[in-house]
């Protein structure tokens, strides 16, 4: 069981608007979910585990689970947790702990980025220092060679299996299944944001609102507009 927790929720309403006891309850769950984001816990395990007191958890649950309105991700009307059940008041799931756990901070990005070019360059000059000294066919070989790793690092760079696996529900019951490069074109464009998570939030605001959903015309100025928001904020 682990999570990530991130500086951009000391910026959001829960840190802003409080209670503190919120904020303290929810870092524990992000900590204490399984790999869905759940939490299958009573108020008094989560106090025990963490030696939080349980007024404490009490008070951060009831805040937790109210609907915000001014929340970054609309899923559940803004709330951070709901429960598993209706019968019981215990055992949770965090909303949007999926987009959390796949969000990469800009520091990683920048490293991988750096890692990526320093690894192409090297390749380059490796490459051309060979080639002068192998026949025509070694030449084919090599440059064949350094294709397949450009584009193995060019995918992993996209993150495929993220943007790919993302289908966006559309008017009419429909899905618009991402295509890798459109993301690649709005990561080049907006640099600040996180491309695989902002298109969860796009999923799960259009699930939640399945009445404004786009068309199969509209959806990409959509999505474009989505991430031009995100990057202004």
């Amino acid at each position: 069981m682990y999570g990530k927790l991130f500086a951009q929720m000391y910026d959001g309403t829960l840190a802003t608007r409080g209670p503190w006891q919120a904020m303290v309850t929810f870092q524990q769950m992000i900590i204490l979910a399984d790999r869905a984001g759940i939490v299958d816990m009573t108020r008094e395990a989560i106090a025990r585990r963490t030696t939080i007191p349980i007024e404490i958890i009490n008070v951060g649950i009831t805040a937790l689970e109210q609907p915000d309105n001014e929340s970054r991700t609309p899923a559940e009307n803004g709330r951070r947790i709901v429960r598993l059940s209706t019968e019981r008041d215990w055992g949770w799931q965090l909303v949007n702990y999926e987009q959390y756990r796949n969000i990469r901070s800009q520091e990683e990005r920048r490293e991988y980025m750096r890692l990526y070019q320093a690894k192409r360059r090297a390749a380059s000059k490796q490459d051309v220092n060979n080639v002068s000294n192998v026949n025509q066919s070694s030449k084919q070989e090599a440059v064949s060679s350094m294709q397949e790793e450009e584009q193995l690092l060019a995918s992993r760079d996209q993150q495929p299996s993220r943007s790919t696996g993302t289908a966006i529900p559309l008017v009419g019951g429909k899905h618009w299944a991402v295509d890798p490069k459109f993301l690649a074109e709005l990561e080049l464009a907006y640099p600040a944001v996180d491309g695989p998570a902002t298109l969860l939030e796009i999923r799960a605001w259009c699930l939640s609102n399945p009445m404004k959903c786009k068309t199969e015309r509209g959806i990409r100025r959509f999505i474009n507009r989505w991430f031009e928001r995100t990057q202004n904020a």
